[in-house]
């Protein structure tokens, strides 16, 4: 059984032996929920300025940072304003540090699973619904009549989702149907098998959506969940959302010489 990960302790000797491992680092996150809070409004989720100065700071000082988002790449490019990669859609859709988009081709059936899923959501408002090459999202944040309206035609919209090969994945504030062979998970290790030797290797994610990227570093790195509440998750450890500034402001320390107090 999966178990809750401890609260991170900046002066835990193993975190800080794992901070001062050679090489260049890599510091891969989610995005919504983790480097920039909820918003009703989703074009509304920015970085506080102190927290993206401060990925600006590492990108300066030689770290590579990687997106690893739900949502597609050049909204995260947008919000966010920095040159890192980015791996929207669950890592299918990629845009690299320079913005070029290397995506590959949508998976056969994929246009034809979305109109179909478009359709069996159509009760809902627009504004729930957003629609992307390879999934859909339903999102009632804030909005209590469309999650009710969900709740009570899940059933349906499931057989539909699976019809089409897609698998049902939650997510804090809603529901997303995509195809299986896209995730967090598989991009994290695509990249981590690109033959850069790295030696400090992070992910930040907050919630369900972000716990296969958290196996698909055991062993390589550190998972971290950033969340106020425990629960169980398959990361190492557990940063409450105050705090992450500090963390960062740890890993700047190591690339500008090693500092981690």
């Amino acid at each position: 059984m999966t178990a809750a990960p401890p609260l991170l302790d900046p002066g835990n000797p193993a975190f800080q032996d794992f901070l001062r491992r050679g090489g260049p680092s890599l510091l891969a996150s989610d995005y919504d929920g983790t480097i920039a809070p909820f918003r009703t409004r989703r074009d509304e989720a920015l970085p506080p300025a102190s927290t993206r100065k401060l990925l600006k700071e590492i990108l300066d000082s030689g770290g590579d940072i990687v997106i690893l988002s739900g949502r597609r790449a050049g909204e995260v490019r947008t919000l966010l304003g920095l040159p890192v990669e980015i791996r929207g859609c669950h890592g299918w859709e990629i845009l690299t540090s320079q913005g070029r988009d290397v995506s590959s081709p949508p998976p056969q059936g994929a246009k034809a699973a979305m109109a179909s899923m478009r359709k069996a959501l159509a009760f809902l408002p627009r504004e729930s619904l957003e629609m992307k090459p390879v999934s859909i999202a339903v999102h009632w944040r804030g909005n209590k009549k469309s999650e009710t309206a969900f709740s009570a035609r899940s059933g349906d919209v499931e057989r539909i989702a699976a019809a089409h090969g897609l698998e049902a994945l939650p997510f804090n504030g809603g529901m997303e149907y995509r195809f299986p062979f896209f995730s967090k998970g598989s991009a994290l290790k695509e990249i981590l098998a690109s033959g850069k030797k790295y030696g400090p290797v992070c992910f930040l994610g907050d919630d369900a959506t972000d716990e296969d990227a958290f196996s698909a570093i055991i062993g390589k790195g550190l998972g971290i969940l950033v969340s106020d509440a425990p629960r169980p998750s398959k990361a190492s450890w557990r940063l409450q959302p105050s705090s992450m500034n500090f963390f960062l402001s740890l890993w700047l320390g190591i690339l500008r010489g090693g500092d981690t107090n």
